[in-house]
């Protein structure tokens, strides 16, 4: 089961991410407004793309290595 899960997050990541031009990603900066399906780059996670802006100023971002919440400017 979690094999499972773990392949199918994988391929979401992979279908966001993979093969997209570099120029595609935006630095990962807590100043910038992010939007959901945007693709960004973090120094430490790589790239991943936005899934969900929250309301408290934070962003969920689906990495190659798992989902991690992230401060943002927001509104």
């Amino acid at each position: 089961q979690r094999a499972r899960e773990e392949e199918e997050r994988y391929g979401t990541w992979a279908a966001h991410t993979l093969g997209k031009a570099v120029d595609a990603f935006t630095r990962y900066s807590m100043q910038e407004r992010l939007a959901v399906g945007q693709l960004i780059v973090h120094p430490k996670f790589g790239e991943g793309y936005v899934e969900d802006v929250r309301e408290d100023d934070k962003v969920s971002v689906m990495f190659r290595d798992g989902r991690r919440t992230l401060a943002h400017r927001g509104h």
